[in-house]
């Protein structure tokens, strides 16, 4: 079994990943490129401390940067019955030339032999804190794809695949919904890669599913892939928070996890406040769209020069509004509040003055009004039945952000 994994960013070593003699996995940083400023940013935890080892929260557990790297819910355990990883380093291993990002993992030539400390236990949050709302992850496959003139393909362990396309799963219609949420926010002037509906049928190399002819996919082109060879890193919030995946939707998550918008808010007008106005445009999306599922992996940061972090496209967008069995409030709280009524005007004006980015009034219902004429001008256009289309209008209804 393997026991060393290079970690290189941009094509440049960063550290490894070694599986050490207790079964714990740790992170080692190349001295040279911990002290390198001119080296490619691997994530915002790795520049507040550069120099630190980084343990995993169990045996064979990544540490929770390396482990939200790894797929999640129905794709994951495709991958565990095809190739029967011994643990989370050996599935890391297996993906590692096409992951997120400008990160790839491969095997060390040299294997090396370290002991590990054992770290503070967590316990794992039992099956029935999870929010219901919050585990569609688990419910649509999502594999990397590359297009053709022919359609989508599947390749060998998944290089260069510049497309991410979402099979059907237990929700009914989600792709459906997918994409006239995401081209609703494209109209709404959120930036939002090329988005389409694909015929299952168009398909190629993805396990068998019923009734190929009459099913569709969710395609999302990547924007971390702009052009064959390019890529450009990236990080969800819950990589920059350091939070675990299942910690992400719990409902009894360790303390000082930063499980907010504040937090989030916080942190772009720190590191990027020119893209300040973006994220409160894909706020006020969320909440007006009735996405109950806006969590930390849903939202990303990346880096065009390699070096300084920007708010990256939006992504997994979903009016989750129009499924009833689903809560209908927010993933994360806006001060305090997780009830989409209670975001009105004197809300935002709050979190953007504690996110140390004052805004005005009139800007702010500017963006309420883009959103709200947006869905005006294509909701009749979008793949949505007459229920969907009419619990997202009686959503908007209910919401107190008006333009």
């Amino acid at each position: 079994m393997t026991t060393t994994f290079e970690v290189d960013i941009s094509g440049r070593r960063a550290g490894h990943l070694i599986r050490a003699n207790n079964g714990r996995i740790v992170y080692q940083p190349l001295p040279d490129f911990a002290a390198d400023p001119e080296a490619p940013t691997l994530g915002q935890q790795f520049l507040d401390a550069p120099f630190a080892e980084r343990v995993g929260s169990r045996v064979g557990g990544l540490p929770a940067f390396f482990v939200n790297l790894l797929p999640q819910g129905a794709y994951r355990t495709l991958l565990q019955d095809q190739h029967q990883p011994d643990d989370d380093l050996a599935l890391l291993g297996i993906l590692g030339a096409d992951l997120p990002g400008a990160l790839t993992v491969r095997p060390a030539a040299t294997a090396r032999a370290i002991d590990a400390p054992d770290p503070p236990p967590t316990a794992a949050p039992p099956q029935d804190a999870l929010r219901i709302k919050a585990s569609l992850a688990g419910m649509q496959p999502k594999f990397s794809m590359s297009r053709s003139d022919r359609g989508f393909t599947l390749l060998a362990e998944g290089l260069d695949g510049d497309w991410i396309v979402k099979l059907p799963g237990r929700l009914p219609r989600a792709p459906e919904v997918e994409q006239a949420t995401m081209t609703w926010a494209r109209a709404a002037g959120l930036v939002v890669p090329e988005t389409e509906l694909v015929p299952l049928s168009r398909l190629e190399g993805i396990p068998p599913q019923p009734d190929p002819a009459d099913r569709l996919a969710f395609a999302i082109r990547r924007f971390d892939r702009p052009r064959p060879g390019h890529r450009i890193h990236q990080e969800d919030f819950a990589q920059v928070f350091d939070i675990r995946p299942e910690e992400v939707v719990s409902l009894n998550p360790p303390k000082n996890t930063n499980r907010s918008h504040l937090a989030q808010a916080r942190l772009i007008a720190a590191l990027c406040p020119e893209d300040f106005d973006a994220y409160l445009r894909w706020l006020i999306f969320v909440v007006l769209s009735g996405n109950s599922d806006a969590h930390h992996k849903n939202l990303s940061l990346w880096y065009p020069d390699g070096r300084r972090a920007r708010l990256a496209p939006s992504y997994d967008l979903l009016s989750q509004i129009v499924w009833p069995q689903f809560t209908a409030s927010l993933e994360l709280h806006i001060l305090g509040s997780y009830a989409f009524e209670a975001v009105d005007t004197t809300r935002l004006l709050a979190l953007c003055r504690k996110a140390g980015h004052h805004r005005e009034e009139a800007p702010i219902r500017a963006l309420v009004a883009e959103i709200r004429d947006a869905w005006a001008s294509v909701q009749a256009d979008l793949p949505l039945r007459a229920a969907e289309r009419a619990a997202i209008a009686a959503h908007l209804e209910r919401s107190p952000l008006r333009g």
